[in-house]
């Protein structure tokens, strides 16, 4: 039987990292590229569903929950 791997979003938007964080997505991990900050999340599949939801205004989210995933990404890029 073989299992098959999800493939990763990357992205180097901050506000797409702050909505799939937001949003319950599996946030894998983050790597610099000189000056520029990449966010891993697993599922491009989904991620991608995330975005377009967003795009198309149909996305809400907590205020509580997109504050914190704002407050995270930012002490990662200051980091």
């Amino acid at each position: 039987m073989k299992i098959q791997e999800k493939s990763q979003l990357k992205s180097k938007d901050q506000i797409i990292a702050i909505l799939l964080y937001a949003a319950g997505m599996n946030f894998v991990s983050y790597e610099w590229v000189g000056s520029v900050c990449y966010f891993v999340f697993e599922d491009e599949a989904k991620c991608n569903e995330m975005i377009q939801m967003h795009l198309a205004g149909k996305l809400s989210l907590p205020s509580k929950t997109l504050l914190d995933a704002y407050r995270t990404i930012k002490d990662i890029l200051r980091s």
